[in-house]
C-alpha cells in the first residue's frame, strides 16, 4: 500500500520517493516488485518518464502512521500522537482496536503519580508518529 510519497529535485532532475508498506512489513523484494512495474510504466506515462530518479522503501519510523492497520505492528512503542482538540499525547502505544489506540502518557518528569492512560479514537487523530528511544 502505497503511505506516502515526496517530489523533489528540479524539474530536469525531478526525484520521486515512493513509501509502501504493509500488514507484514516491507520487504526489499517488496520495493524491487514495485520499482520494477514503476519502471515499466515510465515507458508510456509522461510523469514517469520525466522523473529522473526513483525511490521505494518503506515509510521508517519518521514517517506519520496513515492507516489505522499501521498501529498494530508499533504496540509497545514510544508515539507522539497529534489530537483534533490541538493536545499531543505522546507514551507507549499499549492496545490497539477498531476504532481506537490505547496510550500509556509519559508522566512529567516531576509528577510522582502515574498518569492513565488515554484511549484515543482514530477519527480524533490528526497526526502520529513513532518516537525513538534511546533509553
Amino acid at each position: 500500500t502505497l503511505v506516502g510519497s515526496d517530489l523533489r529535485g528540479t524539474e530536469h532532475r525531478l526525484i520521486l520517493d515512493l513509501f509502501i508498506d504493509n500488514r507484514q512489513g516491507v520487504t526489499l523484494d517488496n520495493c524491487s516488485a514495485v520499482h520494477r512495474v514503476l519502471l515499466e510504466e515510465a515507458e508510456t506515462d509522461k510523469f514517469l518518464s520525466d522523473v529522473y530518479r526513483l525511490d521505494v522503501s518503506s515509510p521508517g519510523v519518521d514517517r506519520p502512521l496513515t492507516f489505522n492497520w499501521q498501529y498494530d505492528k508499533h504496540v509497545g512503542r514510544m508515539l507522539n500522537v497529534q489530537c483534533l482538540d490541538g493536545t499531543t499525547v505522546k507514551g507507549t502505544l499499549t492496545e490497539v482496536s477498531e476504532g481506537d489506540i490505547l496510550i500509556a502518557p509519559v508522566a512529567p518528569k516531576k509528577q510522582r503519580t502515574p498518569v492513565e492512560p488515554r484511549r484515543i479514537p482514530f477519527d480524533h487523530i490528526t497526526s502520529s508518529t513513532v518516537e525513538i528511544d534511546f533509553r
